[in-house]
């Protein structure tokens, strides 16, 4: 589509807006549907029984072990054998994880001298965060 076809939306007139915007409203509920759907497929297949011979012997390893564990678990003990062997993301990721995440401190000088500090909030931001 070339430049000259293009126009502001702004200048269209008020029923092609109207039906422009329900496409885009009726795609975004697509699009959330979608989301939800993976999200769900994936608590499914994080919460299914561990089957794999390594998430098994990873689980073995770390004495954690147990007839209901599930594939999250392994997961988690993968990466704390990572993170134990070295792997320094994986060991910032569980440090993470728990809570210990130290906070990144900035500093501000004021043109007049005055100097104040804080704490730099996280990339994101949960629901569960916000709230709890």
């Amino acid at each position: 589509m070339s430049k000259e076809h293009l126009r502001p939306f702004n200048t269209l007139p008020e029923d092609e807006r109207k039906r422009i915007a329900r496409m885009g409203a009726a795609a975004a509920v697509e699009a959330r549907k979608r989301k939800k759907l993976m999200r769900e497929q994936a608590d499914a297949l994080l919460a299914a029984s561990v089957k794999s011979k390594k998430g098994l012997s990873n689980l073995q390893r770390l004495g954690a072990l147990t007839d209901d564990a599930d594939n999250q678990l392994a997961i988690l003990a993968g990466i704390v054998l990572k993170g134990i062997s070295g792997d320094l993301e994986c060991a910032t990721f569980l440090r993470d994880l728990v809570g210990e995440k130290p906070r990144d401190e900035k500093a501000v000088e004021h043109s007049g001298g005055f100097t104040f500090g804080f704490d730099s909030l996280p990339a994101k931001t949960t629901e569960d965060e916000i709230s709890g």
